[in-house]
């Protein structure tokens, strides 16, 4: 284990010296640095599927955290029309046109309906980790990154709801009606945003109990941590959990900042209660919070190592050559169907094209998507074919989407300077 951390830190290192020279971000680096160590050195260093999931659930809610706690609650409610498109009602209507198109596309398999939404439905959500990366890199309209960000880390609940509780029970057999649907939904969405809140209020009464700042950054993980644990042992949503705490969290936080009524009037009361003096005492001053923001940034980056070294230990180049056609055709078919969902987005808005071709670029797939396709069931007619595609997607969307999301920036760097 002591060589695995040793190779794990200068691999960080080794990537993040090529991000600050290339441009290039540090999750291509690790993929490929990680790959070419599990090929010529396969016993340092092997996964199972079941450890690769256990694993990237430990990492996710601490990567998710830097993410969250970036994004302007502000921000999300005054372009909530804009993201609620992109994370839900495109990623709906994209497997929707998936559902038609691809038995003409593929017309060798025999794929039901509910088989197709599990496939799509993995497939749709986009990789947070590496789209905040890329947009972090350059300068950008802040609306733009937004959407961006915003996007990838909603409609990864979409699409985990509809994968869990529309195509699994289908796939098993389950009938479901229109009624049961809706109510699953709704129910899924209401306890995951309640346990969120539940747990982000409780947090923030601990810390102002809390004066030590170490003890104060562990109970912000420990909301995070818990609220994803909770919802997950209920089998909801976990990441929308995650969400729900960390904005909740900071509204708490920074509705302190405006308003600062923390001074304790002798005269109010003659006898105070412990409620009471908590309720007046600061959770964080400022300092505090731009400190514990910028640890959650570093200690995010070692956990986006984690995971795409261990995304990287998976990959079998000569599995992945037999399912080469399929993994091509769902690629091409996914980016065109994003294409022109963007499209409808940016034309109505009256945006930019070259804002289209962005966000576009900023559909990368990431581990969700293979944790998922590990919890299809062992005894699935196509679950190879199906780990072979969402891998190769995986692969596919990270490095070409992010490279020439890099080319297409650095091309137009002056027309979006303008839009600035």
């Amino acid at each position: 284990m002591l060589l695995l951390l040793t190779i794990l830190l200068v691999f960080i290192l080794l990537s993040r010296v090529i991000e600050n020279h290339t441009k290039i971000p540090t999750t291509l680096s690790l993929i490929v640095l990680s790959f070419l160590l599990s090929y010529f050195f396969p016993h340092i260093f092997s996964l199972s599927s079941a450890e690769f999931d256990e694993i990237l659930y430990l990492m996710l809610p601490i990567i998710l955290l830097p993410d969250i706690l970036n994004i302007s609650a502000h921000e999300l409610k005054i372009h909530y029309k804009e993201i609620l498109y992109l994370a839900f009602f495109a990623v709906i209507g994209s497997i929707g046109i998936a559902l038609f198109v691809t038995p003409y596309l593929l017309p060798e398999y025999q794929l039901t309906i509910g088989m197709l939404i599990a496939l799509f439905s993995m497939l749709m959500a986009t990789d947070a980790i590496t789209v905040t990366s890329i947009m972090s890199k350059f300068t950008l309209p802040y609306k733009l990154k937004i959407y961006a960000e915003s996007e990838s880390l909603f409609n990864d609940v979409t699409a985990l709801i509809i994968f869990y509780f529309i195509a699994m029970p289908m796939i098993s057999g389950d009938s479901l009606t229109l009624i049961e649907l809706n109510i699953t939904l709704l129910k899924v969405l209401f306890l995951s945003t309640i346990i969120g809140l539940f747990v982000a209020c409780i947090g923030y009464f601990i810390m102002k109990i809390l004066r030590n700042s170490f003890d104060q950054l562990i109970v912000i993980y420990l909301i995070v941590v818990v609220s994803f644990l909770i919802a997950e042992h209920f089998k909801i949503a976990g990441i929308l959990s995650i969400v729900s705490a960390v904005l909740t969290f900071k509204y708490l936080v920074k509705n302190e900042f405006i308003h600062k009524k923390f001074i304790f009037r002798k005269n109010e009361y003659s006898s105070p209660s412990l409620f009471h003096l908590v309720k007046q005492s600061p959770t964080l001053t400022k300092k505090h919070y731009r400190e514990y923001k910028k640890e959650s940034e570093y200690i995010g980056v070692f956990a986006n190592a984690v995971v795409f070294v261990m995304v990287a230990n998976i990959i079998d180049l000569f599995f992945l050559l037999e399912y080469l056609k399929e993994i091509i055709i769902v690629f091409v078919l996914t980016t065109i169907i994003r294409l022109f969902f963007i499209s409808l987005m940016t034309w109505k808005l009256n945006l930019s094209f070259k804002w289209t071709v962005a966000l576009t670029y900023s559909g990368t797939k990431g581990a969700l998507a293979i944790i998922m396709v590990h919890s299809l069931p062992e005894g699935f007619i196509y679950k190879e074919i199906f780990n072979a595609i969402v891998l190769g997607n995986v692969l596919l969307s990270t490095f070409i989407y992010t490279l020439l999301l890099m080319r297409y920036i650095n091309k137009n760097k002056q027309n979006f300077n303008n839009n600035i």
